[in-house]
């Protein structure tokens, strides 16, 4: 970590008069960080439940499959749904309540444990992506309201949950530290009708989102993974200011494929294949 360290704090995790944790809390002075011209190259990203999809102005196209990410808060979800039916029947300050609020605990620590480090690993490998690439500006979607209109019905069931599962704003909050440190600015942009427009002509036409996430227009023939069409039309509001009716901008020629190593414990490049 870079920087001065300016404030050092312990902080006590307290339940039923009891310390169960202690966090290390490091605040840390980066001082005035120069930052790249904003006129530069520019890198949009979609975040979705089990894929991120990220799009460049140089023509280049980034999967990173995230299942297993995904497959890891799923169980920490389900573990705790079991764990709050069980205390559900039992009188809360019992000796039993107790000892499974206690096992609780230790569960979901363990699994938070493996999640929050595939997070980190995630976003450096974009935020390092982007070093090497020399870019400029990365763009974010702006999700603000998208766990509200999931709740409502406008998703499938499996959609919305996938939706309420997955912290966007965590991810989000990360990657744009971890660019702010490399010099990269980090902007938040509207995603309205980035995942239902056809990157290449322009045409707005949700149905031509096809089956497991594959875009091919009705109109122009136009096929790409859906996740990249997106992260290509907010890529495309960023450079034109619009989407809807606009060709794209950019032509892509790269496509490559990112998936979780256990053995390394961070993403790395695999075939088209290895990353379907």
């Amino acid at each position: 970590m870079t920087g001065t360290p300016v404030e050092v704090k312990v902080k006590a995790i307290v339940r039923r008069r009891k310390v169960e944790n202690l966090i290390l809390h490091v605040t840390f002075d980066l001082g005035v960080v120069p930052v790249r011209p904003e006129a530069g190259p520019v890198a949009a990203y979609d975040y979705n439940a089990a894929m991120l999809a990220r799009a460049t102005s140089a023509g280049v196209l980034d999967l990173f499959v995230g299942r297993e990410l995904l497959a890891q808060i799923q169980d920490r979800n389900k573990g705790l749904a079991e764990f709050q039916a069980k205390l559900s029947r039992l009188r809360e300050g019992s000796r039993r309540w107790r000892r499974l609020q206690a096992a609780k605990g230790r569960i979901l620590e363990k699994l938070d444990r493996r999640i929050r480090p595939m997070e980190h690993a995630l976003t450096k490998a974009l935020a390092e992506l982007d070093l090497k690439e020399g870019i400029a500006t990365a763009v974010l979607g702006d999700l603000t309201g998208l766990r509200r209109s999931a709740g409502t019905g406008m998703k499938g069931k499996k959609a919305s949950q996938k939706i309420h599962q997955m912290a966007y704003d965590r991810l989000g909050s990360q990657q744009g530290y971890k660019n702010l440190m490399r010099g990269i600015r980090t902007i938040f942009l509207p995603e309205k009708y980035t995942s239902s427009t056809c990157y290449a002509c322009g045409r707005r036409d949700p149905s031509s989102r096809r089956h497991r996430g594959h875009w091919k227009c009705r109109r122009c023939g136009f096929s790409l993974q859906a996740d990249l069409n997106g992260a290509g039309n907010l890529l495309k509001f960023r450079l034109a200011e619009n989407v809807v009716g606009v060709p794209g901008p950019v032509s892509f020629h790269t496509i490559r494929h990112w998936r979780w190593d256990k053995r390394y414990n961070r993403y790395v490049r695999v075939s088209s294949r290895a990353g379907a």
